[in-house]
Order: C-alpha cells, then structure tokens, then sequence
C-alpha cells in the first residue's frame, strides 16, 4: 500500500463477533431497535399518567366523584402554596440569576454592553434589562 492511501479502520471479525454476542442484534437490525425503544421511551413520557381512584381515595370519596365523571381523567392541580415557580425545579432561574450577576459586574468593571450581548448571545436591549433592574 502507498504512502498516501490511508487504511480504513476497521473492527476485527473477532471484536465485531464478540460485540453482536453482547447486544444481541445484528447492524442496522440493531439501530432500528433502538431506535423503536426511544420512540417507545418518548411516547411514555409524554403521556399523561394517572392514579387510579380507587385505589388512592375512600370509597365515599370515589362514589360522590363518580356524580359528577365516571371514566374520564380528572386533573387535580397542587395547591398554590407547594406550586414551585418557573426553573426552580431544573435549576434554571439559578443559573440565569448568575449569569444576570456576572452580566452587571462585567458592566460595572467597564465592559460595553454590545461586547455583552456578544458574549452571552442576547440583543443589547435585554442586556440593558438585566443591567438595570432592581
């Protein structure tokens, strides 16, 4: 072989062999596969889970419920003293309070607010925002 063909790397029939044996499934076989199980994975989150009620409330409660539905889902909302506020289960709002504080220092250290708004991919209007609010 010449200097300046490159040799394609591959995996020897021994590895590729042992590979199979460990998953199970053969190529594209196997990416099909996968692929079905993260459909599969994405639907579920998606759905919308339920309780069943009788199983979870007495049954006088589940009686004077089925007055008013009977079959059907009933969305029960968490009271509004336990409702968490938007990114604070993620820990998003932290990370933007941060990056607000790192914003404002920067500002005050001299640094123009288009460099700012370059550096953190805002508009110089949300910018001038987060540098002045309270």
């Amino acid at each position: 072989m010449y200097q300046h063909q490159k040799k394609k790397q591959s995996i020897s029939p021994c590895k590729a062999s042992k590979l199979r044996q460990l998953h199970g499934v053969k190529g594209s076989r196997k990416i099909k596969m996968l692929a079905l199980q993260l459909d599969y994975y994405i639907k579920e989150e998606a759905r919308m889970k339920y309780l069943n009620a009788q199983v979870i409330l007495p049954d006088a409660l589940v009686k004077e419920l089925q007055t008013y539905v009977q079959g059907e889902y009933i969305y029960v909302p968490v009271e509004q003293k336990q409702q968490k506020r938007w990114g604070e289960v993620s820990g998003y709002r932290q990370e933007l309070k941060q990056r607000n504080q790192q914003i404002k220092e920067e500002y005050q250290n001299g640094i123009s607010m288009e460099c700012l708004s370059e550096k953190y991919c805002l508009s110089v209007y949300a910018v001038r925002k987060i540098i002045y609010q309270k």
